[in-house]
Parts: structure tokens; sequence; C-alpha cells
């Protein structure tokens, strides 16, 4: 069982009172015609609002993240001038968190309360499914010249809107308007290269080299907004090509 924090004084049996909650829809605006259906969430019983809290750290009753992993690799050996690794990973996942990417999901990372089990298993946990692939290799080029890319592709994250309810017992809790799943933010491939020189003759092992980064100088944003007030906003992207040229000496 995994550890939370509840609150002593509204315990899961305290959440007796269902309310509906209004979902403003992707663009955020009530009454629009991309509302959704009301949402229903609990309020904590009459008695139990305005007490002082009584946190308690604890074990949480049937609580358990599980995680499945393919994974596939293949490896080629130097011949003929160049080698290759290839990698793939495709992970199932149901996770219990609170948010991911920096964007809230619900109020507690586990779920102690029934507006925790809203859009989630009848375990509270999120379900989704990312993949990731990579590729490198090196190819010894004439002139003593080694060509070394390496492309990465990873799925975008799984999410789904969210909303914040005001509710009796907190003025801004969050709830899931969607399952975690529902919508993925953009693929990241991203491609870089190293092509490195050889200069025997001024030191044994020194060569001089060109690193690029992010080669196909992709942006796709990686993090984006998941609340309705301002839904899908980018916040983060990627950083753009990068060069650094260098020297590289052992001895």
């Amino acid at each position: 069982d995994l550890t939370g924090r509840q609150d002593d004084q509204q315990p899961f049996e305290a959440f007796t009172v269902p309310v509906p909650v209004a979902d403003p829809g992707p663009d955020g605006v009530p009454g629009s015609s991309d509302d959704g259906a009301p949402i229903t969430a609990y309020q904590v019983s009459a008695d139990r609002v305005g007490l002082p809290p009584l946190n308690v750290t604890r074990n949480i009753p049937d609580t358990r993240n599980e995680d499945w992993t393919f994974e596939l690799s293949a490896t080629r050996r130097l011949s003929g001038r160049w080698s290759m690794t290839a990698d793939f990973s495709h992970l199932w996942t149901h996770d219990n968190a609170s948010g991911y990417l920096g964007q809230p999901v619900r109020a507690n990372a586990v779920p102690v309360t029934p507006n925790d089990f809203i859009h989630a298993d009848d375990n509270g946990r999120h379900v989704f499914r990312v993949w990731s692939a990579k590729v490198f290799g090196t190819v010894a080029a004439p002139w003593g010249i080694s060509v070394t890319p390496m492309l990465r592709h990873q799925s975008g994250q799984p999410f789904g809107r969210t909303i914040v309810a005001a509710l009796n017992y907190s003025r801004s809790v969050r709830i899931l308007a969607e399952p975690i799943g529902t919508r993925r933010m953009d693929a990241v491939t991203v491609l870089d290269v190293r092509v490195e020189k050889s200069l025997p003759r001024l030191l044994r092992h020194s060569s001089v080299f060109v690193d690029v980064f992010n080669a196909l100088n992709a942006n796709p944003a990686t993090t984006i907004s998941w609340s309705s007030d301002a839904f899908q906003r980018p916040l983060t992207i990627m950083s753009p090509r990068i060069v650094r040229l260098g020297v590289r000496i052992v001895w």
C-alpha cells in the first residue's frame, strides 16, 4: 500500500454530499457550445466543515502502482566501417499521482477522497501508455572522420483536461474533466549528430569535433497547460538547434 496524508477530521466517509460541478469545456467559458456534462463531486458533511485539520501520514489501503514494460534492443557490431544500436520501449502504467509535467490533475497523489476517483480506474489510478525509441551508431568515414548520429523519438505525454471546483472544504479543488489518456501531447523527435576528425600528427589521441543538437530544429511544446482556463497553451518549447565546436585531447 502506498503512503499518503489524510485529514482525520475529513475522512473518506465524510464526503457524503454530492454536488454538480459545471464543466466549461476546452474554451474555459461557461455557457458556450463546447461545455461538457456536469461532473459529480463530493463535499463533506456540514458537521465537518471548518474543523482544524488533523493530518496523519499512513499507508492507504488498496493503493498500488503497476507498470508493465516491453523492451527490445538490437546491436550491430562495428563491421564494414559502421555500427548501430537500436532500442525500443513501451510502458503500460496504472499510476497514482497528483500531477504530471508540472500540471496538477487532482488534490492528492493517492485517492483519499471520492473526488480523487473522478475519471480514474476503480482503484483511483490513472491508466495510460507511453513509448520511446532510440537509434544511434558510428560511421567511420575517410580521412579519419567519424560521424555519430543519434535519433530519439518519444511519444507525447497522455493527458486530460482539468477544471477547478469550489467545494465546502476547499475553494480550489482540482478535478479531471477527462481521463488521463483522452488526449496526448506532441511526440518529440530529436536528431543529434557529432562529426569528429582525429589529429594524430599533433597528439596521438587528439581530435576536433562538431556537435549539432536538435539538428532538425524540432520545436514541439514540451509542457502545455491542461487547465480549461488556458487549455493547451504552450508553457515550454524544446530548445532550438545548438552547434558546439570542441577539441578533445587525451594523454
